[in-house]
């Protein structure tokens, strides 16, 4: 069953290829949405997919990528959309 989530995550998530790697990791766990930047700092992701790579992608989001320093994960399960792939999407502006 395809679960979806959306999560934010803070801390020095922006400047430090966060997004990259959220999206070869989502990739590399055939998961599906997208990663981008928020005006505030943080970084928002919309991930669907399988649970047991929701939930191995979700752990991933509290170590980021290696120059990231993750200060605080929100998730909130959601309805799914049916993306079909996983991309960096513009920063909300």
């Amino acid at each position: 069953m395809i679960k979806h989530y959306d999560i934010q995550v803070f801390g020095r998530v922006q400047g430090v290829w966060f997004r990259k790697y959220t999206e070869q990791t989502a990739q590399a766990l055939k998961l599906t949405g997208w990663v981008r930047n928020e005006a505030e700092g943080s970084v928002r992701i919309s991930v669907e997919g399988l649970e047991e790579q929701l939930e191995k992608f979700m752990k991933w989001c509290h170590e980021g990528s290696p120059e990231a320093e993750v200060d605080g994960v929100l998730i909130q399960l959601s309805s799914a959309v049916g993306w079909k792939d996983f991309r960096i999407m513009d920063s909300d502006s």
